[in-house]
């Protein structure tokens, strides 16, 4: 007998894909997930300090966000990417791939993996979303909200126009260098980009008062991520939790 999926309500759930960001900056958003009380979901893609000590004691679950695109960091194939990051996180339950980047072949092999969840889904914006278990048992999270793609296309930046109100999962995926540069029209990021590019320097290298350089006016990203974290404070029946919960519930063991 088929199981019955899971058909959530209005959660939200908070994610992040830390993307190399300078350890400063993955520290301040982790510490306004905390100085908040809400939990969430951190993809790691590299060694940081801001992380040491981090975890479910903290309400933040720790996954992998895997690069397999040419040149990666992290490997030449997917089993040597995905060793890399369990050296990283060894005890992670699910992951979402650096450029969500999706096909069959790393579905089955994160079946081989033992994961619990793939999240590199972005369905922008769409009421209804549910985790899906795929075909191979690892349940499929989408997205509703990423802070780049929200200011690709010009969007407004005030939680208010994010139609939290109408059913399904929404899970939110913030970068601590859009937060950092509160990230509202890509042009102090594409700037700051090239800048560090032009320094022949690394994004994981640069200091806080060089990003603040290129920090764009509100409202932006940090600014909603404020706006967000009030908003659950003030309604936890609406907090999701972590992704391996969400994922726990569209597909009880």
């Amino acid at each position: 007998m088929p199981r019955r999926l899971w058909q959530p309500p209005s959660v939200i759930v908070l994610s992040s894909d830390q993307d190399w960001a300078p350890s400063w900056a993955t520290n301040a958003l982790l510490g306004l997930w905390r100085e908040a009380g809400v939990a969430g979901t951190f993809f790691v893609t590299n060694a940081c300090e801001s992380l040491a000590g981090v975890g479910l004691q903290d309400g933040i679950e720790l996954a992998w966000h895997p690069n397999f695109m040419a040149g990666s960091s992290h490997g030449s194939g997917p089993e040597e990417v995905l060793a890399t990051l369990r050296e990283l996180v060894p005890n992670a339950l699910g992951l979402r791939a650096h450029g969500l980047v999706r096909s069959t072949a790393l579905l089955e092999e994160y079946g081989r993996q033992g994961l619990l969840y793939e999240a590199s889904d972005l369905m922008d914006a769409q009421p209804g979303l549910a985790a899906i278990p795929s075909w191979n048992s690892v349940v499929r999270v989408p997205i509703y909200w990423e802070d780049d793609v929200h200011a690709m296309h010009g969007r407004s930046f005030e939680l208010s126009a994010l139609d939290l109100h109408l059913p399904g999962l929404k899970v939110f995926a913030f970068h601590p260098i859009h937060v950092a540069l509160n990230t509202r029209t890509l042009k102090g990021y594409r700037d700051f980009h090239a800048a560090m590019a032009e320094q022949g320097r690394s994004m994981t290298e640069a200091s806080s008062a060089e990003v603040a350089h290129y920090r764009e006016e509100g409202p932006g990203t940090a600014d909603l991520l404020g706006e967000l974290l009030a908003f659950l404070v003030e309604h936890p029946e609406r907090c999701g939790g972590t992704l391996s919960a969400v994922a726990r519930q569209a597909w009880p063991s």
